[in-house]
């Protein structure tokens, strides 16, 4: 068991280094200090009303990035370089929830700052008008 779950941490691991580097980002809305997106190519769907999908926020200007650094203190001289997380998100179009499966953070370059990928499931309900809502909106539609 210890093997599988080392085996599906490192393909986890090297599957999320690519994700920074991605060009498919579609852009969903902005606010002062971040710029949030869906990557569009990344949408897989398990089942029929289940969709995982990788969102993104990174920071807008250098001001956003310090407050992130600050906000970080334990680990201020890692988080220097930080540019933006990224999640992997699954929407149950359903019942309208959302559980996140994989969380990473990453610095200018793209290299990972930090990357955990999420074996408990508690999935949570998806708030109206939230930027998550407005990913189900767009990924849960039936083509």
């Amino acid at each position: 068991m210890r093997t599988l779950s080392g085996v599906i941490f490192l393909v986890a691991a090297l599957f999320c280094c690519g994700q920074a580097e991605s060009r498919d980002w579609v852009n969903l809305i902005s606010d002062n200090d971040y710029q949030y997106a869906y990557e569009k190519d990344s949408i897989v769907r398990p089942s029929k009303d289940i969709v995982n999908v990788w969102v993104r926020r990174e920071c807008k200007d250098e001001a956003a990035r310090q407050r992130v650094i600050v906000n970080r203190k334990e680990d201020a001289v890692l988080y220097k370089d930080y540019q933006g997380s990224k999640q992997l998100i699954e929407i149950n179009c359903i019942k309208g929830t959302m559980d996140i499966l994989s969380s990473t953070d990453y610095k200018i370059n793209g290299d990972t700052l930090w990357s955990m990928t999420f074996s408990i499931r508690d999935p949570d309900p998806i708030p109206p008008g939230s930027r998550i809502d407005s990913v189900a909106k767009i990924v849960c539609k039936k083509d």
